[in-house]
């Protein structure tokens, strides 16, 4: 089996039984289950829970493929628990409207919500010397990645990588958002060693429906038909970007991930089991805005910044003030004047935070006329 080996299989609804038979079909060309979970194994499952929505709204991880997953760790002798860090939200909520609560109560998984974290040394090579990641992931024997397929406002799409900042303890996010905000390459740079750190033995990605346009937390739900499955998540990710027909030079994961030589310049290195890309090609998915070029003369975006970059921008007709923008601004640039929200552009650093959690799709992308101009020629 070689390192980037990735299975991809059909699953066209959330039926249970479906779900199952679908995983089952992933697993098998990777080994099954049993190749990463040994008997008495304290497994942590990490699903996306960006915060409390219901599972059509494609914003977390379904609830049937978690409780697909979490029986096949228990089948193999593996003791489960469902952990997260939502951007916002209590968790007791989080877990009942995503569904997590009630597969709990039916597999008997153990809900966690990542509250204390521990400081680990990163490996050699790191952009960071530590990271402070959550408690219960450190301690776990092994980790089960569970990201949703979306598009994302800042790092283009959000998978198997990215699904892994909820690792980082709640309030600690905004302020990984200051620290490595300002420039999407080294915000995935802390994203990659923060996946080292946590070393997920696999990655599953819910693509049965998934999420295009103004995500991950406003976009709107598309039919996909597809589970995805590695233990090489960086390989995954760019293999899902691939069939979803989008632009891999727009993932600044990727650039990085490239840079520090943990992917092939090539997808077709990639050994695919199950349907292949070609087959599976989606037609007119519908990328996020972006927010600046991961292309073109360095000089150009060093000097026409703000023409070259996009500013989140407020509906306000949308827009019901409640709040949680402001709450979740990691540079505090949000206000309210004159009963709307108000964003001081000048200190922004375009981070997107408040995009990604709005409840109401309130925020999106306000591109600049001079990278307007360059998309469409691209």
């Amino acid at each position: 089996m070689t390192e980037e080996s990735i299975s991809i299989a059909k699953c066209s609804s959330y039926k249970d039984q479906e779900v199952r038979e679908s995983l089952l079909k992933l697993l098998d060309p990777l080994g099954g289950m049993k190749s990463y979970i040994n008997k008495g194994d304290r497994v942590l499952i990490k699903p996306n829970l960006l915060k409390p929505a219901t599972p059509e709204k494609a914003i977390t991880t379904h609830p049937a493929l978690v409780e697909a997953v979490v029986r096949e760790v228990q089948a193999v002798g593996g003791i489960v628990s469902i952990g997260d860090s939502p951007g916002i939200g209590k968790m007791n909520k989080v877990f009942e409207e995503t569904g997590m609560t009630e597969i709990s109560v039916k597999t008997g998984a153990t809900l966690v919500e990542f509250k204390d974290s521990l400081e680990e040394k990163t490996c050699k090579g790191s952009h960071f010397k530590s990271l402070k990641i959550s408690k219960d992931v450190i301690l776990a024997d092994k980790v089960i990645n569970l990201p949703k397929v979306k598009t994302h406002a800042q790092m283009y799409v959000t998978l198997g990588v990215k699904n892994l900042f909820g690792c980082i303890v709640g309030k600690r996010k905004p302020q990984w958002h200051y620290k490595a905000g300002v420039s999407r390459e080294h915000f995935a740079n802390l994203l990659l060693d923060i996946y080292n750190l946590v070393n997920p033995v696999l990655t599953i990605a819910d693509g049965v429906v998934a999420m295009e346009g103004n995500g991950p937390g406003s976009g709107d739900p598309r039919h996909v038909g597809l589970l995805f499955a590695s233990s090489n998540a960086i390989a995954m990710d760019r293999v899902i970007t691939e069939v979803l027909g989008l632009k891999q030079k727009e993932v600044p994961l990727f650039h990085a991930a490239m840079k520090r030589g943990f992917v092939s310049p090539n997808t077709g290195d990639a050994r695919i089991f199950g349907p292949s890309i070609s087959e599976l090609k989606i037609n007119n998915f519908n990328p996020p805005e972006i927010i600046d070029l991961m292309f073109g003369p360095p000089f150009m975006r060093r000097y026409l910044k703000s023409a070259m970059t996009a500013k989140p921008k407020v509906d306000h007709h949308a827009c019901t003030l409640c709040m949680d923008c402001i709450k979740t601004c990691p540079v505090e640039v949000m206000s309210v004047k004159e009963k709307k929200i108000d964003i001081f552009h000048d200190d922004c650093i375009n981070c997107f935070c408040c995009q990604e959690i709005c409840p109401h799709g309130a925020i999106t992308p306000k591109q600049g006329w001079l990278l307007k101009l360059l998309r469409k020629k691209n």
